[in-house]
């Protein structure tokens, strides 16, 4: 079973303090640094698209976080679940985007994208779905930057809880004020009967897929 690492925004009253309050005095200056650190080296611009984003930019972004991940999980040797069903999730996505239910944001450096993060939200959540970004730029600590870029644009969009998936990373323990398990279950039709030993069968894969990842 794994956990679910959550920001619940409600107690926070100004974001910054917030920020200061979860990760501490010294995580927070030093992500201000890493963040004045990138400011000074490249053209730093942060965007965020929503319903109104263009078909194209849509296209390149989703081609460049596919990319990035790819990449840095090859440098990990470890596979990600979403390059296998990349072409549906480019699809659904899309349509959750024109109804305001997702969004992607982007870290640029000029007119190049050096961060990419895509989301999902509804009813008050946002859920982090993915976030990719350049290796080349690693020494600056993208993804957690990305991440309090992440949590700072649902606080002002009066997203309430930030929901930063599965995954045992130092910046999601550092960040959540919330934990909540998993909880995953194969069901099939009790009218087919003969489909049990099917959902057993997916059942054992999914529980060594999850022990893999503890592993790896």
């Amino acid at each position: 079973m794994h956990r679910s690492y959550l920001v619940d925004l409600s107690p926070a009253e100004e974001i910054e303090a917030f920020l200061r309050d979860c990760l501490g005095s010294r995580r927070y200056k030093n992500c201000r640094r890493l963040k004045r650190r990138l400011e000074d080296r490249v053209d730093f611009r942060f965007t965020v698209h929503t319903e109104n984003m263009d078909p194209g930019t849509y296209r390149e972004l989703m081609a460049g976080l596919r990319t990035m991940i790819g990449r840095r999980f090859a440098q990990k040797d470890v596979n990600h679940d979403s390059l296998g069903r990349w072409e549906d999730i480019v699809r659904h996505t899309w349509d959750r985007i024109r109804d305001n239910q997702a969004s992607l944001m982007a870290i640029y450096d000029g007119d190049t994208p050096i961060s990419i993060g895509l989301n999902y939200h509804r009813q008050g959540v946002m859920a982090s779905a993915i976030t990719g970004f350049d290796t080349e730029y690693e020494p600056f600590g993208l993804g957690k930057l990305m991440l309090l870029e992440k949590i700072r644009w649902a606080f002002a969009n009066d997203l309430r809880i930030v929901d930063l998936g599965w995954g045992d990373l130092k910046h999601k323990e550092d960040l959540a004020n919330r934990m909540e398990a998993y909880r995953t279950e194969v069901v099939y039709p009790a009218a087919r009967p003969h489909l049990r030993l099917l959902a057993w069968g997916i059942a054992q894969f999914l529980r060594f897929k999850h022990r893999k990842t503890e592993w790896s």
